[in-house]
C-alpha cells in the first residue's frame, strides 16, 4: 500500500507506508510549523546569496548538488531502484518545472523583487492549483475552494499592486515571479496527472538533477563564475539554504507520515 505525497511547495514522491512505522515522535501541528518556517526562510536566505552570487549559477550548482545527494542516498543498501522509462521521463518533465523554471525564475526575479513578496506570490500555488484542478483533473470546486481561491488570489494581487504603485518593486522581477509560480502550479497539477513512481530519494534526485541540466547552459550562456564573490554572504546561504531545503523536506515526511497512521489506525 502507497500513499502519494502531494505538496504543493515542496514536491515528494511516492511513499511506502511499511516505511512507516511506529509513533510519530513529534505532534503534527510541531512539524507543520517547522515545515512552514523552513520553507519561509529559504527565500531569505535566497536573497542573501544573490548579493554574491548571478541567479541561474546559483539554481544550477543548488540542483545539481542536491541531486546528486540524493541519488547517492539511493544508493545505499536497503533502498530499492525502481524506476519504469515512463517515470523517468516524467520526473524529467516535473523536474524542469518544479525545479528549473521555479527556482530559475524566482531567482531571476528576487534581484529587484523582496524576498517577502517572492514567498508571498508563491504562496498563491495551492488556491491556483485547486482552480485549475477543477479544469484539468475533474476534482470538484466547492464553496470552500472557490472562497479560498477568492481570498487568497485577491489578498496576493492586492499586496502586488499596492507595492507596484508606491514603486516598491519592479514590474519585470514581478512578472518573473508570476512566471514562476505558474510554472509551479504546472509541475504540480503534471505531478498529480502522472503520478510517477521512484521512491523518495530517486523521484527526488531525478527531479532535481534533470532541472540543474536544464539551467546549466542557459546559466553559462549569460552569466560568468567571475561573477561570483566568495563571501561570508554566500557561505552562510549555502548552508541554510541547504537546511531549509532538506529540513522542509524531511518535515513533510514525517508529517504525511503521522497522517498515514492516523488514517490507517
Amino acid at each position: 500500500m502507497s500513499l502519494l505525497l502531494r505538496n504543493p511547495l515542496v514536491q515528494v514522491l511516492p511513499l511506502e507506508i511499511g516505511e512507516f512505522s511506529g509513533e510519530a515522535a513529534i505532534p503534527s501541528p510541531a512539524v507543520a510549523a517547522m515545515f512552514c518556517l523552513l520553507w519561509s526562510s529559504a527565500f531569505a536566505v535566497s536573497k542573501l546569496a544573490l548579493a554574491d552570487c548571478p541567479p541561474l549559477l546559483i539554481v544550477a550548482a543548488r540542483l545539481l548538488l542536491a541531486g546528486a545527494v540524493m541519488l547517492a542516498a539511493a544508493a545505499l543498501p536497503g533502498v530499492e531502484w525502481r524506476l519504469a522509462r515512463r517515470d523517468l521521463v516524467a520526473l524529467t518533465v516535473i523536474g524542469v518545472a518544479n525545479n528549473a523554471l521555479y527556482l530559475g525564475l524566482n531567482f531571476i526575479g528576487m534581484q529587484s523583487v523582496s524576498a517577502g513578496l517572492t514567498a508571498l506570490i508563491a504562496s498563491a500555488n495551492p488556491v491556483l492549483t485547486a482552480l485549475l484542478s477543477t479544469v484539468l483533473l475533474s476534482e470538484q470546486m466547492t464553496w470552500r475552494k472557490a472562497a479560498g481561491l477568492v481570498l487568497g488570489v485577491g489578498g496576493v494581487a492586492f499586496i502586488v499592486e499596492s507595492r507596484i504603485s508606491g514603486g516598491a518593486e519592479s514590474v519585470a522581477g514581478i512578472a518573473c515571479v508570476v512566471a514562476a509560480l505558474m510554472s509551479l502550479v504546472a509541475g504540480t497539477i503534471l505531478f498529480k496527472r502522472l503520478q510517477p513512481k521512484g521512491g523518495l530519494w530517486i523521484g527526488n534526485g531525478v527531479q532535481n538533477l534533470a532541472g540543474g541540466l536544464a539551467v546549466v547552459p542557459f546559466a553559462f550562456m549569460f552569466e560568468s563564475i567571475g561573477e561570483i564573490v566568495l563571501s561570508w554572504r554566500l557561505a552562510c546561504a549555502g548552508r541554510l539554504s541547504h537546511l531549509a531545503r532538506v529540513g522542509g523536506r524531511l518535515s513533510l515526511v514525517v508529517l504525511s507520515a503521522d497522517n498515514v497512521r492516523r488514517d490507517c489506525g
